[in-house]
């Protein structure tokens, strides 16, 4: 009688550091799985900033593809050069005539006919 005491005693002992250990390797579990859950919460938030971020530059990008498409209009070249740059076109009355005959230096030179002479063939 006395050794099946102590053996009810041994198995209810194991029994009982048994479910100990369970509930200690729950408990961790339990918190392992928090931090987990806490971890994707942060990375969801990440994730979601950087596609926030992506689809503003995006925009941008879109922004920018536009107006260099205008841009590149032969009028806006010309509204863009006379209003930021200063720059006025200049229509020269006269014509240019070659002089083969008059040479410097030995190169043929191009004289402007005078709006006056007028034009010369």
């Amino acid at each position: 009688m006395a050794k099946g005491l102590r053996s009810a005693r041994r198995s209810s002992w194991k029994f009982s550091h048994a479910l100990v250990m369970f509930f200690i390797v729950g408990i961790m579990s339990l918190g392992l799985l928090s931090m987990l859950r806490s971890d994707s919460q942060a990375l969801d938030a990440q994730v979601t900033a950087l596609q926030e971020r992506l689809t503003a530059c995006e925009k941008e990008c879109r922004d920018l593809e536009r107006e260099v498409a205008a841009m590149m209009s032969p009028k806006a070249v010309h509204v863009y050069a006379a209003q930021d740059l200063g720059m006025t076109q200049v229509h020269v009355a006269g014509a240019i005539r070659v002089d083969v005959a008059v040479q410097r230096a030995g190169m043929p030179t191009a004289a402007l006919a005078n709006a006056v002479r007028g034009y010369q063939n």
